[in-house]
């Protein structure tokens, strides 16, 4: 409604939107998508005219009918859609250039305001001090709408937030762990900070998935089609940020893809796009291309093609003024060096940054925490030079940004590195450091998340070591907190983990309860993977077990219809799960030709999975495989007996 033209006849404008609505061409914004009716002859005219904008601000979800669009000669819509596509796209296709540019200005300005992110998030932009660093004063951010009452944003009526079903795993199903007073205080805090959550139902409503829906994605549209160059890149990159944020990686790989496209048309001097001015000069700076760089890199990490992540995370840094040397020598001096700056942190704290500055290493954080795992992943070692290199960078950059949270995240990357390194001891002076540390956190979002990631990392180097009780306990209440964040993909990771355990331990009733979980999420979200590491579970079930928590069959007919999807098969770690489950399957029965089929894509992955905590299960059944090969080999004297066997021991 805000966009509409003034008219100094209300009356002519009210009788001309509710002819459009009765002729269905427009209709409510706030609709619900699921809400169908049988519409008889006499009905027909008063659900054409019914409007959804009034909600329940308790239940945050639309009233199914609330009254009609105008009341007494007054429209009281706000916020009105096509009813099609096709209408759409035909009304746009008959205006003059200048009306679609007006059109896409007025719309720009009205999304403007509401293009942030959520207010629990507790920041603004997706992209940590992405605003501060290009520098660009026509970015305008409101963080005081964060604040804002939910029941005030007329573009999120009815988006109801995601939910989890009641009969998940209870915290009092949790054990304590062996006595230590600092992890005793903090397995305290973690339990009281859920308890207090669901006592008082203060879960985190995070709305990030709707401000991109419905914010983010039209603003990259209108700022484009009012050929705004430097708000259309800055929009690009934020909803490419946010789609990663929420696990949808081919959808921000799209977004990185159109950022790309700006890219390469300004380096031959070309127009960024159709309707932007070619003889305005544009320049794309430093940050935003290594931002490019380092989402691409992220998306092509989760999605386990870690080479081209990689090469991308190097890209990044070069950008980025935090270059990782290439050849041995220079990474041992390059080494020494940073060690030298470590020991002198400890003695002298940094100078606070700017907030440019700022945003910079908080880049360099994030691509180095990405390399130093690539590194390890490859134990090579170079490569572990490498990553003990790229660790001791971050724990600096850290260190440099005089910001607590950070110093925290780098630290719990510490951790982790230690734990896969084989130094014990200082892990374990670490793990208490942090549980003291995290003790002392704030009950905000960003204290949350940082609490998320170090009990998330806790159970996995407790998983590694051996420790199964410790990691179920801290991947139960991992999973307990993932729920307060709200952050869909983030759930699905830390169950895909924490069944493990549960299943070598035989708690099967508590991993049944996990895996109605995430069958849960991945029915409500409809995120494919979420489905793919519920199917993945299944057949660990049926290997493992003894027992089919879902028939073999329907486990069979997902794996068949994965090929169709990109988001599965672009998930290199699971699709290795998948394919060497029943690889193993077929080969336990005997059924060969049917084993080989499976067994020859598992390989095909496997060359291809990283050696990450989420593709173990999948190497473990591909190692079986080789050892069934193997036997059946042995018993019908195999001319190739000795390749099989040197295959399997490079295998295990």
């Amino acid at each position: 409604i805000n966009i509409l033209p003034e008219s100094e006849n209300p009356d002519k404008l009210n009788l001309s939107l509710t002819s459009l609505f009765k002729s269905g061409t427009f209709e409510c914004g706030s609709k619900p998508k699921q809400f169908t009716k049988q519409l008889t002859k006499e009905s027909e005219c008063w659900d054409a005219l019914n409007c959804y904008c009034v909600q329940d601000s308790q239940e945050d979800v639309r009233e199914e009918v609330s009254g009609k669009a105008s009341v007494d000669g007054a429209w009281r819509c706000r916020v009105m859609r096509f009813c099609t596509a096709l209408v759409k796209e035909t009304a746009y296709e008959l205006w003059l250039k200048e009306q679609k540019r007006e059109i896409h200005q007025k719309c720009a300005s009205y999304l403007l305001k509401q293009a942030h992110r959520c207010r629990d998030c507790g920041i603004a932009e997706f992209i940590f001090g992405h605003k501060a660093a290009i520098g660009n004063n026509l970015i305008e951010i409101h963080p005081s709408l964060l604040n804002v009452q939910e029941s005030g944003e007329a573009l999120f009526l009815g988006q109801s937030t995601l939910g989890l079903p009641k009969e998940t795993i209870q915290l009092n199903q949790v054990s304590p762990l062996h006595p230590n007073s600092e992890e005793d205080e903090f397995l305290l805090k973690l339990d009281s900070m859920v308890n207090e959550y669901n006592t008082v139902d203060r879960t985190r409503k995070c709305r990030c998935a709707q401000v991109t829906e419905c914010v983010l994605c039209p603003m990259v549209r209108h700022c484009t089609g009012v050929g705004d160059v430097p708000k259309t890149f800055y929009y690009l990159l934020e909803t490419a940020a946010a789609s990663a944020y929420l696990s949808n990686n081919l959808k921000a790989l799209s977004y990185l893809n159109e950022a790309k496209i700006i890219l390469d048309n300004l380096k031959v001097g070309k127009p960024a796009f159709e309707t932007a001015d070619p003889k305005v000069k544009v320049k794309i700076n430093n940050f935003e291309r290594a931002c490019i760089f380092r989402l691409r890199g992220e998306v092509l990490y989760n999605t386990g093609q870690i080479e081209e992540a990689e090469s991308m995370f190097s890209s990044a840094l070069r950008l980025l003024n935090r270059r990782l040397p290439t050849n041995r020598v220079a990474m041992s001096l390059k080494y020494v060096c940073e060690k030298m700056k470590s020991l002198c942190y400890r003695f002298k704290n940094p100078d606070n940054p700017g907030e440019k500055k700022l945003a910079f290493l908080h880049e360099q954080i994030c691509c180095l925490s990405y390399m130093w795992q690539i590194g390890c992943m490859r134990r090579a070692p170079k490569n572990m030079l490498n990553a003990s290199l790229a660790i001791t960078m971050e724990m600096n950059s850290a260190q440099k940004s005089a910001e607590e949270t950070k110093i925290i995240f780098s630290c719990i990357d510490y951790l982790q590195y230690c734990q896969l390194n084989g130094q014990d001891d200082r892990c374990k002076i670490y793990e208490r450091m942090l549980c003291g540390t995290c003790v002392e956190l704030p009950d905000c979002m960003e204290g949350l998340i940082l609490t998320s990631y170090f009990i998330r990392s806790l159970s996995i180097v407790k998983l590694c070591s051996g420790a199964l009780h410790d990691s179920i306990q801290y991947g139960l209440r991992a999973e307990q907190i993932s729920k307060l964040t709200n952050r869909r993909g983030l759930d699905m990771l830390v169950i895909s983990v924490l069944h493990t355990p549960l299943l070598l331990t035989q708690r099967y009733e508590e991993c049944v309860q996990l895996m109605q979980s995430l069958e849960y999420l991945g029915n409500r979200t409809r995120i494919s993977t979420a489905k793919g590491w519920f199917y993945a579970g299944c057949f660990d079930f049926l290997l493992y077990s003894g027992f089919a928590f879902r028939p073999f069959e329907e486990c069979y007919t997902f794996v068949e219809e994965s090929q169709s999807d990109p988001n599965l098969v672009a998930d290199k770690s699971l699709m290795m799960n998948l394919y060497s489950a029943l690889a193993l399957w077929y080969a336990r029965l005997c059924e060969w030709e049917k084993a080989c089929f499976f067994y020859t894509k598992a390989c095909g992955v496997t060359r291809q999975a990283p050696s990450s905590i989420h593709s173990i299960n999948g190497v473990v059944m591909f190692l079986e495989c080789h050892v069934l090969l193997f036997r059946k080999a042995l018993v019908e004297h195999n001319q190739h007996i000795k390749t099989i066997y040197q295959s399997t021991q490079k295998v295990a």
